[in-house]
């Protein structure tokens, strides 16, 4: 009689368990947090800059997002799914329609940083969640459960409160909240791996940033000194 060697095989979790969601739901949230926290913390990154001009701020952020992913590319083995993506024209150009999105969003921002607006680009995060609801209702047809529906309520009333207690209208924080929104919605129609996407859009947008900082002059704003600054700013992406 043959015997066979017996190789441990993990229980497989069945399709729909509540605990395999419940675990992939409170790690979404700890990456959420974890974003926002460190998205929240940018204002004072960017306010120690705001002597360099917006668009050379947005410049370096892009050339170096784009080297940091591609490092990061190389390192997870993703080369051939960029290659695979950049020649399918459903892919590719989503993802340059999400970049010049994603682009217009960042260089809002700097600016209301910079500009003494850090409330109003605040608001348009929390706007942020709000549009993404509404952009999922109306075009990937999703359906708020009763106590979501609540939650959205309160949110919203929270957003109504603050922009009364402003007594302008926020624009900025729509442009910021509606631009971002956008943006996720294409990537959410877009089905490619995430790290490929991300690194997609920063390269798609690297020739407008040399062009801009070869006509700058190089350096531009930075000098030597300010390595460790400009090489942050990429690093925040």
């Amino acid at each position: 009689m043959t015997s066979k060697t017996h190789i441990p095989q993990p229980t497989p979790q069945p399709v729909g368990d509540p605990r395999a969601a419940r675990r992939e739901s409170l790690i979404g949230i700890g990456f959420g947090l974890g974003a926002f926290l460190f998205w929240g913390i940018a204002p004072i990154y960017f306010k120690l800059v705001q002597h360099v001009p917006a668009v050379e701020i947005l410049a370096h952020r892009i050339l170096w997002s784009a080297a940091f992913l591609a490092l990061l590319v190389w390192v997870l083995g993703r080369w051939r799914g960029v290659a695979l993506a950049l020649t399918d024209r459903r892919l590719l150009f989503p993802l340059i329609g999400s970049a010049v999105i994603l682009a217009a969003n960042w260089f809002v921002y700097i600016v209301a940083v910079n500009d003494g607006q850090v409330l109003q680009a605040s608001l348009g995060y929390y706007i942020n969640p709000l549009v993404n609801v509404l952009l999922g209702m109306l075009f990937l047809k999703e359906r708020l459960r009763p106590a979501q529906m609540i939650a959205v309520a309160l949110a919203t009333l929270g957003v109504l409160v603050l922009v009364i207690a402003a007594g302008q209208v926020p624009w900025v924080a729509l442009f910021l909240g509606f631009s971002f929104g956008f943006y996720g919605l294409l990537r959410k129609l877009v089905k490619v791996d995430t790290m490929i996407a991300v690194f997609i859009e920063a390269a798609v947008l690297v020739p407008a940033a040399l062009v801009f900082l070869v006509w700058r002059g190089g350096a531009g704003s930075f000098g030597g000194g300010d390595f460790l600054a400009t090489w942050a700013i990429g690093e925040s992406r």
